[in-house]
Order: C-alpha cells, then sequence, then structure tokens
C-alpha cells in the first residue's frame, strides 16, 4: 500500500507567492479605470520643433522649444494656424514663465533669457561650467515681485537653485545631489521643487530648502490646485499628492516596476480639486475628474511624446514633440 506524503510548503514559495499577490494589485492600481472618448482638435507648428512649455501671454500664447543641441526658439501664435519664430538660444528652451510685460525663458545652454515686446532685453548664463565647458540645463523658472528662482541640474549631479533678484543680481545658490525639474509657488510664501528622487520645500519664515518625507521616482512636474492639494507626477508614472492643510502626503499611483507599468509622465495639472490632467509618453493622456481616486485614459490618436499641459480658454491645451497641439473641450 502506498502512503502519500504531503509536503509542508516552503516559507520562501509562501513569501514568494504573497509577493507576486501584491505585485498583482500594484500592478492593477497602477492602471488607467477605463478609455474614454474626448472631443479634441491636433495640429502641428513645425514639426522640427519639440514644443516644451507654453503660456496664454497678452492675448497670444508663447511657447518655447527646439531641439537639444541645435536650435532654442520662442514662438507666438494667437490660433496656432498663423505664428511667429523667434531663434534666441543655441539649444532648446525648457520652460517660460510670464510676469509683467516679460517672459523669462530657462534651457539647455544654462542661460537665462529675458524677452520684453520681442526683443531679448537680458540673457547670461547661470549654470555651472563644466570641465569640457558644458553648462548645468536649467529646466525650470519662477518670478515674483522680488526675485527670479531657476532650478536645474543634470541628471544625477550638479542639482541646483538659484535666486536672483530683479536686476538679475545674485541672492541665493543652493547646490543638491541630484538634478531638480520644476519648482512650483503654493502661494502662501511657500514654494517646492521635485527633482530626481526628491520633493524640497521652502518658507520664507525659514530661508533654507528642506527635503520632504517623500522618496522614489525622478519627479518631473508639479501643479498646486489653489485649495489643499500639491500633486506631483513622476517619469516612471507614479503620481503623489501633498495636502498642505495636514501636511500629509499620499501615493495616488505607483512608479513603474519589474512587475508592472505604469505609462512615463511628463506633466500634470489640476484646475480645481478634483479636475485633473496628466501626459507623457507616445501620446498618454489621463484625466481625472474626483481628485485623482480614479484616471479615464483619454481616446487621442497620437503617438508623440507631449510635455506640457495648460488650461486656457475652457479646454485643456496640450504640446509636445514634433510640434504637436492638442485641445481638448471640457464637459
Amino acid at each position: 500500500m502506498s502512503k502519500t506524503t504531503f509536503l509542508k510548503p516552503s516559507i520562501y514559495f509562501i513569501f514568494l507567492l504573497g509577493l507576486v499577490s501584491n505585485l498583482l494589485v500594484l500592478n492593477s492600481c497602477n492602471k488607467d479605470d477605463e478609455t474614454i472618448d474626448v472631443n479634441y482638435s491636433i495640429s502641428y507648428l513645425d514639426t522640427n520643433i519639440d514644443l516644451q512649455d507654453v503660456a496664454f501671454f497678452q492675448g497670444s500664447y508663447v511657447l518655447v522649444g527646439g531641439r537639444s543641441w541645435e536650435i532654442g526658439v520662442l514662438i507666438k501664435s494667437k490660433d496656432f494656424v498663423e505664428f511667429t519664430i523667434d531663434s534666441i538660444s543655441y539649444n532648446a528652451m525648457l520652460d517660460l514663465f510670464t510676469y509683467g510685460d516679460d517672459i523669462y525663458c530657462t534651457g539647455v545652454d544654462g542661460r537665462i533669457t529675458v524677452v520684453n515686446n520681442g526683443q531679448i532685453r537680458y540673457q547670461n548664463y547661470l549654470g555651472k561650467v563644466e570641465e569640457d565647458w558644458s553648462y548645468t540645463v536649467l529646466r525650470s523658472i519662477y518670478v515674483d515681485d522680488n526675485r527670479i528662482i531657476i532650478t536645474g541640474g543634470k541628471s544625477y549631479n550638479n542639482g541646483q537653485i538659484t535666486q536672483l533678484n530683479k536686476e538679475y543680481k545674485l541672492i541665493e545658490y543652493d547646490t543638491f545631489v541630484n538634478q531638480l525639474n520644476e519648482i512650483e509657488s503654493l502661494g502662501d510664501g511657500r514654494l517646492m521643487a521635485v527633482g530626481y528622487g526628491q520633493v524640497l520645500s521652502y518658507d520664507e519664515g525659514e530661508y533654507k530648502w528642506k527635503q520632504e518625507n517623500v522618496f522614489g521616482d525622478n519627479f518631473i512636474a508639479c501643479s498646486f490646485d489653489y485649495h489643499s492639494s500639491f500633486w506631483v507626477a513622476g517619469a516612471d508614472g507614479s503620481i503623489i499628492r501633498l495636502n498642505t492643510e495636514t501636511q500629509r502626503w499620499e501615493k495616488l499611483r505607483d512608479e513603474s516596476t519589474f512587475f508592472s507599468h505604469s505609462q512615463g509622465l511628463n506633466d500634470i495639472l489640476f484646475i480645481d480639486e478634483n479636475n485633473g490632467i496628466v501626459v507623457g509618453q507616445e501620446g498618454y493622456v489621463s484625466i481625472t475628474t474626483n481628485a485623482g481616486k480614479t484616471w479615464s485614459q483619454a481616446n487621442i490618436k497620437t503617438d508623440n511624446n507631449l510635455n506640457k499641459v495648460i488650461y486656457a480658454e475652457n479646454q485643456y491645451l496640450i504640446i509636445g514633440d514634433d510640434g504637436i497641439v492638442i485641445k481638448i473641450d471640457l464637459p
């Protein structure tokens, strides 16, 4: 008579089974809840230009872009049909900020450029000069009544935040291990900067940058909804939120891992406490109407990388590589 032997499950097998189960749950949470149809239009400016940032300024749209190691341009257009292109840099421009009558621009070559009425009225290098004579990439700029603040860096090196007064004289220069990608004001004297694996905050009363208790993704973009939430998107697909009243962080979507995939993000925008949008690689657009609890991928036919989204004229306006401009009507 044969005897059946039942083996006790290995503790390592149980651990592995639990790990896989958790990863499957995370993977399901990373996906959009559904795909939705939206009313949208697509047009193109110059297909030789990757568009990086856009703002509505004095009745027209202003955009910056270019190609990384080629020309940097400033574009103006009222309707994205007729437009003007001005070369303002040797390399691509990455960010702009409008204040008063001025357009402040930063980019790949480490220079700040200020344009007024179509003319360059200030341009100078701010990025740290390396031994090979390349410059720290200046990735984001913020301007208020008293100062100009620029963030930048190169990958895992030379992260920096530079503060200038309105006469372009240095107020403060801070260095960090990793690059910083974007800066945003919370409107109460506090500033936030996001970058590789780090989120920094700055309080006017403390006069120093400090590391927030959140780490991980290459945090690429941020948005304040002017209610109580500061939103951050990661290049590896994560979405996190800071409740600015309780100062508590919440992760709404995990970044990509070996076992799960989240679409790479390039920008995030919330127009109020509930309605938001993220855009990213390969034409990815996802929309939420319930403060990020669920996300719905917009069915838009493009594979272009999408770099920036703003809200203007009751539409989401999205720009990206190869001169693409997408307008999405809000319901």
